[in-house]
């Protein structure tokens, strides 16, 4: 199925299945220029490389290895695109320089099809070996994975630089027939034109070259003498990926709605996959898991060690996990980046083939962020999605543990067909939707903001609506605004028929809490199970029960303690003059003047109920200072 027939595929789904309206949520391929600052070259170097040759992409992220690859190279290596990888990280090929931009973006959809990325390896010393020596390239490749399908037109291909210094295809692919499996190439290197001192081999993506197009994924990359053409497999277990990480429904939450309810929000376990690559007999594995804080490489919490146990030759995606403990991590009031972590225990070294560690694809983690952001996406957007009509609206759910203080959005838009910067949507933030909460009599709308369209400029960078906002009202600052705790909804409202895209990340699947409004109905976003995912928007709250409105100081000059505070709070330090506390909604509770010269203060508590305030602290310039206030009992 090609992209085209992808989209009215999806948009006849949902034509039967949801409320008639006059336009859907659809995915797009991203499109979307990135930058990539301080891109590596080495295309003058003239070192050759010695056999032997391997890269698996397990130990780095980003542009490719310069000790092995030419770059820049528009190849990207990541650990999000490849489904089912055969180690963890792969090296994807698409419609993308190595710059961000596409390679032709002014022919969108009929001529700009031609030569994508290429991932040619640095010269390597073939000029002491001759054909009886046995030269085999081996690598493992993937059409589409969690990217934009291939059409049967586009294909994947590899050529070798001879003694004449011309490139030979020696292997290719079409596209149209994507698998979930990583399939194996073994090209011999055979003939005499290739055994000379600057050798060479390059992989090649062929398709669209307006954007994410036609995607590939290449995995375990590996020449060497002495091989064959069954040649395909290397006896090493390797970990592929991570299944469940340390957050149940979230992959990122601010710290005080975490340890609001931390059972609610912790996975029950941590799982993960492994391969055998052997394909033969059995090896004996074990494995650890543990908790770390990426921030400061602490160990959180030690999930212990497995015993030794038989893993087959032939098992590839072999499940393993370790049961998450109640109460993992011990309460905070410091941001924390959980990293969830799996170390094989292997037999795995330098012999297999020396002098390649093997042992660099045995440990695997991911992170999960509690620091002031709520969050179902991984940051990756391997699609755009959107709804394409003026006044369509999608709405995602959150739901808060505790009352929380809304302070910004931030957001990914992805392009499609043609550049909107011109344009604007509306932010817009409901308490509850029609259709979707049975006493709603009409959606509740918090808050709606106008934000002109800007797109990132990196591959995992969010923008914010109060800092885009400022670009065109440089005085802008985002409005505070107080949550209870339970459901709330952020969204976006297209405002032409022109189709807004935000990015959609195919790793995660938070499709049941995404809703969309095309006429005077809301709809859950019944996808098929092939196009789950998550949307790149994110509500912000106060960080570190801190919020400073002013850009220039973002610390307030005074502590407050204790917090929460059961009777009394002291405030300490270069004091405001004037003091108040209000309940979240913003009605004023306690107004208080703070004399000249005073540095320390207690403001009584006593008679304010259990819960969440905020105290709004005005220096004596005019500056203020919005902290929240738990009171306890």
């Amino acid at each position: 199925m090609n992209f085209t027939e992808k989209i009215m595929y999806l948009w006849v789904f949902l034509f039967c299945f949801a409320q008639p309206a006059q336009a859907q949520l659809r995915l797009t391929p991203n499109q979307t220029a990135y930058k990539h600052t301080a891109l590596p070259t080495n295309q003058g170097e003239k070192t050759s490389l010695l056999l032997p040759f391997f890269d698996d992409f397990s130990d780095y992220q980003g542009s490719p290895n310069s000790n092995l690859w030419l770059v820049p190279s528009g190849v990207w290596v990541n650990q999000s695109f490849g489904y089912n990888p055969v180690s963890a990280g792969v090296a994807t090929f698409d419609g993308l320089k190595a710059n961000g931009s596409p390679y032709s973006f002014s022919t969108v959809t009929v001529d700009a099809v031609g030569t994508c990325d290429t991932l040619t390896s640095k010269p390597i010393e073939l000029g002491t070996f001759s054909p009886p020596d046995a030269v085999y390239l081996s690598f493992f490749w993937q059409e589409q994975g969690f990217g934009e399908r291939p059409d049967v037109t586009d294909s994947l291909y590899v050529e070798f630089l001879d003694n004449t210094n011309t490139w030979r295809y020696v292997w290719g692919k079409l596209g149209g027939n994507p698998t979930a499996d990583f399939k194996a190439a073994v090209i011999a290197v055979n003939d005499t034109k290739y055994f000379h001192s600057n050798f060479q081999f390059r992989i090649v993506g062929f398709g669209r070259q307006s954007g994410m197009y036609d995607v590939w994924h290449v995995d375990y990359v590996y020449l060497n003498k002495n091989r064959a053409p069954q040649d395909t497999l290397v006896e090493e277990i390797a970990t592929s990926q991570i299944r469940k990480s340390f957050l149940k429904k979230y992959t990122a939450m601010p710290l005080e709605q975490y340890f609001a309810n931390p059972a609610q929000e912790t996975s029950d376990s941590l799982t993960a996959t492994i391969n055998n690559l052997s394909g033969t007999g059995f090896d004996v594995v074990s494995y650890k898991m543990v908790l770390e804080d990426a921030l400061t490489n602490t160990v959180l919490n030690d999930l212990g060690t497995t015993a030794p146990f038989i893993l087959g030759g032939t098992q590839r995606q072999f499940g393993i996990g370790r049961k998450m403990p109640t109460n993992p991590i011990a309460p905070t009031t410091q941001k924390l980046a959980v990293r969830s972590k799996l170390i094989a225990i292997t037999g795995d070294g330098t012999t297999t083939i020396p002098p390649i560690d093997l042992r660099k694809n045995d440990t695997l983690s991911t992170v999960n962020m509690l620091h002031d952001y709520l969050a179902y996406d991984d940051g990756s957007a391997e699609y755009g999605a959107g709804v394409n009509q003026r006044f369509g609206r999608v709405a995602i759910r959150f739901v808060l543990n505790a009352p929380d203080v809304l302070t910004d959005v931030h957001f990914h838009l992805t392009k499609f067909e043609k550049d909107l910067s011109i344009q604007s949507f509306n932010l817009v933030i409901w308490k509850h939707l029609t259709s979707i909460n049975p006493n709603a009599v009409r959606d509740s709308v918090m808050y709606k903001l106008v934000v002109p369209i800007r797109y990132p400029t990196q591959r995992d960078q969010l923008l914010s609506a109060e800092a885009v906002r400022k670009q065109v009202e440089p005085t802008f600052k985002f409005p505070i605004l107080a949550l209870p705790a339970g459901e709330f909804y952020i969204g976006w409202e297209q405002t032409t028929n022109d189709l807004v895209t935000v990015g959609y990340d195919r790793n995660t699947n938070s499709v049941s809490d995404i809703f969309f409004n095309s006429g005077n109905r809301w709809n859950v976003w019944e996808a098929p199970a092939d196009e789950t995912g998550s949307l790149l928007f994110r509500p912000v709250f106060s960080n570190d029960y801190l919020t400073a409105r002013e850009p220039e100081s973002r610390q307030a000059p005074y502590r407050l303690y204790p917090n929460p505070a059961e009777s009394v709070v002291y405030l300490e330090g270069n004091l405001p003059t004037q003091i108040q506390i209000t309940d979240l909604q913003g009605r004023v509770l306690a107004t208080h003047t703070v004399g000249r010269q005073v540095e320390k203060m207690a403001i009584p508590v006593e008679k304010l109920p259990k819960g969440l305030y905020l105290l709004r602290g005005t220096m004596p310039n005019g500056k203020t200072y919005i902290q929240k206030l738990a009171v306890s009992r």
